[in-house]
């Protein structure tokens, strides 16, 4: 009984996902890390969303209204535009939690600035309050 259920899932899922449109984004809906081609792809509205993470395509596929706009744009995070390139920040210490980081850490941006944090947690704390753990001018702010 529960083989036929199990088939019937995937076969929706694995059709859903063969006629979805890819949107092409950069920057997960949800975290607002990059994403890249072998990034996990959540469906929604006939489109496929790349995620950086597999906890954030049922995060977005459960609540795309959170993360999206009407028009299926992505609503909290801004798609860096052709001519606007975000400037990498290249630190080396997470503002959020002071660990150390490097460049195969994951990345978030924060007005107009690439910046290393230590896991994807970090990147909405820094999103939602800059000012907690960055100076005005973008500096990481000294750990006490």
């Amino acid at each position: 009984m529960i083989l036929p259920i199990c088939l019937a899932l995937f076969t929706t899922f694995a059709q859903e996902q063969e006629h979805s449109v890819p949107v092409g984004n950069t920057i997960c809906p949800v975290l607002g890390m990059k994403v890249n081609e072998k990034s996990p792809v959540a469906v929604v509205k006939g489109r496929a969303y790349r995620t950086c993470c597999p906890p954030c395509v049922p995060k977005l596929e459960k609540n795309p209204d959170k993360y999206l706009n009407p028009d299926g744009t992505l609503k909290s995070v801004q798609e860096p535009k052709d001519q606007e390139h975000p400037t990498n920040v290249e630190n080396t210490i997470c503002p959020v939690l002071g660990q150390k980081v490097n460049e195969k850490s994951p990345t978030v941006v924060v007005k107009g600035r690439i910046y290393r944090i230590c896991c994807p947690p970090c990147a909405p704390k820094l999103e939602k309050d800059p000012g907690k753990y960055l100076n005005p001018d973008g500096t990481l702010k000294k750990k006490k």
